[in-house]
């Protein structure tokens, strides 16, 4: 027994160190094992946009597979001396058959595919992407070998250039000393010298990034720049393809366009770009193709590439380009979204709000009877609030008018708000019962009115409660007019007319100064026996009006608000004592003798002034002047 667990152990130990010392066995899982071979370092726009796009493509096929990324750096280090350590390196890492799939992007990492395949890959599939100048001979003797050729649309983005800019003379051609870059620039001449040999060609290229930065400086109008593929300069500084682009058009008084959509919202106007993303999602759709059973040998090397007509409207702007010169398929960004984006559901809720109200509306014209009758009721009910107005100031002649008002207001306050209550209560209870509902809103609707008197005996007695607040002058007015055209007989004629434009705010009371027009309205009313033209006007005036009218030293606008009648006037003695209290040119029970002393307290109140005109034979004028609040005060 212990002979046979000693073998076991042994057995066991020896299959351990077996693996330990020799080359990594893949470890079964659902997902296959997949390296992605980087030409150069994380960080790099073009290649982390084509690794996302490649992975995209993969996990959506292989949810759980996290493939190996190794980065040969290439941009830092550009001689590919280090390639032999790297092989090594690998070798000891995973050996040889430990992927399924090796997908290699940039021309770097084929070369260094292809040089130590048998070392490293020797039956393993590769796909490759991103590879520039693709020759054939690249590939000789290579079996199981497939992938995507990388390209830019010079011609795309020369003719954009052309289109946007027409007066353009001159063209700066900027590139790199890569592999990449010179490839570029030998294109982009072929390109111009076919579609137009008179073209001014400047190229810039085997010289120091600021040196470059420097030229670019003093370009002058009629100049456009190209900027091809620019990573390293002559003094082996790496760039990232965002990074130079942003540098450049920081320093450049023209514009600029690229071949790179890495670049677009760094500075360059456009071009007719190439994605790192979509071409790494080709590559990764081809690697699917692969592990799923596809051989690479029946794949043709495809050179196929999409590219975008980009745009950064930033720029555009910058440099007055019209959206009518760009191609309609054109991808603008940074562009301005539109109220609908913003607002959508803003949008579609007031939609829905106007169709609804668009109902309601049609329902309602159905009750046109009902309106009219409401109308009338409202006539009824502003008559009836003159008549308790006039009942109220008539007790106020008692003793003690300032505390009985008070008091009195107070707890006809308590006795509405029982009534409102039990009223709202009521309507409810009876809710199946529609038939009662209009006597329940009536009397709900006097009780409010209710509130309101009680608000207006307080104006006398309390005038320092008065609640202030920004108000429009034209809507008081107004609306007081449209009120007394169904309170007052139809044998007065009333005229309105003038305005303050558009600041007619001031600082006020909406509900005494109601009241103090309301109560020159009466007045004017009985001053006419009921017959004659009742004119209210509402005009501004100056500082310098109020200071030389009331010697009083005033600042900013007024305005001024009259209301004139067709009566009998007044005479001298008369107006002297027109604002004491209880002075009444009308018979006995006929009025209080607080109207006009309540107006006087009213205007006081809210720092006005008040003027009058008036001689016996030719009626009166009573003119209010208020103070209008600034345009600075309104926004506070």
């Amino acid at each position: 027994m212990k002979t046979s667990c000693i073998g076991i152990l042994f057995i066991v130990v020896f299959i351990i160190s077996d693996r330990a010392w020799g080359g990594r066995e893949p470890i079964p899982d659902a997902a296959p094992c997949v390296l992605i071979l980087n030409s150069y370092h994380t960080g790099y726009s073009w290649s982390d946009a084509e690794t996302r796009g490649i992975c995209s493509v993969l996990k959506k096929q292989y949810p759980s597979l996290s493939p190996a990324i190794e980065y040969l750096d290439c941009k830092h280090f550009a001689t590919m001396k280090h390639f032999e350590k790297q092989k090594d390196l690998l070798v000891e890492k995973y050996g040889d058959g430990y992927f399924s799939l090796v997908i290699v992007m940039d021309n770097p990492a084929l070369e260094f595919a292809v040089k130590y395949r048998a070392e490293l890959f020797s039956s393993t599939p590769i796909v490759f992407c991103g590879i520039n100048g693709y020759e054939p001979s690249m590939l000789q003797g290579q079996k199981n070998i497939a992938g995507i050729l990388e390209d830019f649309d010079v011609e795309g983005t020369t003719r954009l250039m052309m289109n946007c800019h027409p007066e353009a003379t001159d063209y700066v051609i900027l590139h790199d000393w890569t592999v990449t870059g010179i490839l570029a620039r030998t294109k982009a001449d072929e390109v111009f010298r076919s579609i137009d040999h008179t073209i001014k060609l400047h190229f810039i290229a085997d010289q120091n990034a600021q040196a470059i930065i420097d030229t670019v400086r003093h370009l002058t109008p009629g100049t456009v720049i190209l900027l091809l593929p620019f990573t390293r300069d002559k003094a082996g500084r790496v760039f990232d393809l965002d990074e130079f682009a942003a540098m450049l058009s920081k320093n450049s008084p023209v514009p600029i366009y690229s071949v790179h959509e890495a670049q677009l919202g760094s500075g360059i106007v456009g071009g007719s770009l190439i994605g790192g993303e979509s071409h790494g999602r080709q590559a990764g759709q081809m690697a699917v193709n692969i592990l799923s059973g596809r051989s690479c040998d029946s794949m043709s090397i495809t050179g196929d590439m999409s590219f975008t007509a980009g745009f950064d409207n930033a720029q555009l702007i910058r440099f007055g380009i019209p959206l009518s010169l760009l191609p309609e398929s054109a991808v603008i960004i940074n562009r301005p979204e539109s109220f609908y984006t913003r607002n959508k559901e803003l949008v579609i809720k007031a939609v829905v709000i106007f169709v609804t109200l668009i109902v309601l509306i049609l329902i309602l014209s159905v009750n046109i009877i009902r309106r009219k009758r409401a109308e009338h009721a409202l006539r009824e009910s502003a008559r009836t609030l003159v008549e308790s107005e006039r009942q109220l100031l008539q007790s106020q002649k008692l003793e003690g008018i300032g505390r009985l008002a008070g008091g009195i207001a107070h707890d006809f306050n308590n006795l509405l708000a029982m009534v409102l209550g039990s009223a709202e209560l009521l309507r409810k209870r009876l809710d199946g019962q529609p038939a009662l509902h209009k006597h329940i809103d009536r009397i709900i609707e006097a009780s409010e009115r209710g509130t309101s008197i009680s608000r207006q005996l307080l104006i006398f007695s309390r005038p320092d409660q008065a609640e202030f607040k920004p108000i429009s002058l034209t809507q008081i007015i107004t609306g007081l007019v449209e009120m007394l055209h169904h309170f007052l007989p139809k044998s007065i004629v009333i005229i309105y007319s003038g305005g303050c434009g558009k600041n007619d705010m001031i600082n006020g009371d909406a509900g005494q100064i109601h009241q103090a027009l309301l109560n020159l309205a009466i007045n004017a009313r009985d001053a006419m026996k009921n017959r004659g033209t009742l004119g209210i006007r509402q005009t501004r005036v100056d500082a310098a009006f109020i200071t030389q009218r009331f010697k009083h030293d005033a600042s900013g606008a007024y305005a001024a608000v009259s209301m004139s009648d067709t009566g009998t006037g007044m005479d001298a003695a008369t107006l002297g004592k027109i604002f004491e209290p209880f002075f009444s040119t009308k018979p006995q029970g006929k009025g209080t003798g607080l109207g006009l002393s309540i107006v006087h307290g009213i205007v006081k109140n809210h720092q006005a002034f008040i003027d009058i005109d008036s001689a016996v034979g030719r009626g009166t004028t009573f003119t209010l002047y208020f103070p209008l609040l600034s345009d600075k005060s309104r926004s506070e």
